[in-house]
């Protein structure tokens, strides 16, 4: 799908801010470091002053289990399979000591040991974007004191994304807004997302909810699903049928998910919608009591109709109405007349103008 201008212009901002970012990263020194990543258990470090130094790998590699492409925050926990490790041990026998694991990224290795009978390790302080290596290797010993070194395991890798979308726009197309009452007509509507994410991510699906005072559905919209494919920005329009009944209070909450899981602040739209047999001219709420903050909402099916009359039960006109663009296909009445005085308690009645024949009633309740 074409990007639009707007979405053009964001993602070139966020992949400049990106790169400056990684290019600090990457220019901050290429020689190779090594860092313990945590304290040597007691029981460990006495081990290890007695293994020898010239050690060779011996035994089988263990397995990490595989990694996210991308993973959210600063930390990240690699596993693996403890009792499938032991039982290997114990055929050959040998009984595991201890795991040494590594992290590798940029010229630097993280390493640290963990005890036998875990199955996992935590790295923290991971840097954002790039590509970290992990690997896992084991200690064991045989009934006659011998100790033994396993291979390393193949490497798995993923990259620490640490900030999480942000859903940038979700509207409604053909929405018809009146202080704060939302509608559209007809059950099935477009809707509009745009989101983007940072450099180190990207934009994987939309999750779309939909709560009424009946029922609450959700909906995952992967990207594919609409011809794209996972970027640092989308921008997409997607069909979508209401699932509450016809004039009943919806509200819509849509949020962006990226690649790593981390999911956007939502964004809610408030909402029903009319049934298009719903011809002629509609008042809501009514009864009512009308306040320029509350007012009747007077629903006309022709954009083209510029104004609406109000008669008091007497045959009096109390008000003449216009909209306030012309493209509305809605009017607004505060409840007062055209001396801007409140109408008293009582049926009213609203005419089309150019279509005299069609009208509602309004119960006005003070």
């Amino acid at each position: 799908m074409k990007l639009s201008k707007s979405l053009y212009s964001i993602r070139v901002k966020w992949q400049i801010f990106g790169l400056l970012g990684l290019f600090c990263l990457h220019t901050s020194g290429a020689e190779l470091q090594t860092k313990m990543h945590w304290s040597i258990p007691f029981y460990i470090s006495d081990i290890i002053s007695k293994i020898p130094t010239d050690l060779v790998p011996s035994l089988d590699p263990p397995a990490l289990f595989p990694e996210p492409l991308y993973t959210w925050g600063e930390s990240n926990t690699v596993y693996w399979s403890a009792d499938s490790i032991e039982s290997s041990c114990r055929e050959k026998g040998y009984t595991l000591l201890f795991y040494e694991v590594q992290a590798h990224y940029d010229g630097m290795i993280l390493w640290g040991y963990v005890n036998a009978g875990v199955d996992s390790a935590i790295f923290s302080d991971l840097p954002e974007g790039i590509v970290i290596e992990y690997r896992l290797r084991y200690y064991a010993q045989d009934l006659s004191g011998k100790y033994a070194v396993s291979h390393w395991s193949s490497p798995v890798s993923s990259i620490q994304d640490f900030r999480p979308p942000t859903l940038l726009a979700f509207k409604i197309e053909g929405l018809q807004d009146a202080k704060r009452i939302n509608w559209v007509v007809g059950q099935t509507v477009n809707l509009y997302f745009m989101a983007c994410d940072s450099m180190s991510g990207k934009i994987k699906k939309i999750i779309l909810k939909e709560k009424s005072e009946t029922q609450e559905t959700a909906l995952e919209i992967p990207v594919e699903q609409v011809g794209l494919v996972p970027d640092v920005c989308v921008e997409f329009v997607y069909p979508y049928t209401f699932s509450a009944n016809a004039r009943e209070n919806v509200w819509l909450l849509a949020s962006a998910v990226d690649i790593s899981g981390q999911e956007s602040v939502p964004d809610t739209i408030q909402v029903f919608w009319w049934p298009p047999e719903d011809r002629g001219l509609v008042c809501f709420p009514n009864p009512c009591n009308p306040t320029q903050e509350n007012p009747v909402i007077i629903k006309v099916d022709d954009a083209s109709t510029q104004e609406v009359r109000i008669y008091d039960p007497f045959g009096q006109l109390v008000r003449v109405l216009h909209k306030k663009n012309p493209s509305d296909t809605f009017f607004e009445w505060d409840g007062k007349n055209g001396h801007h005085e409140s109408v008293s308690t009582g049926g009213y009645l609203c005419i089309l103008s150019d279509r005299p024949k069609v009208y509602c009633k309004i119960a006005v309740i003070r």
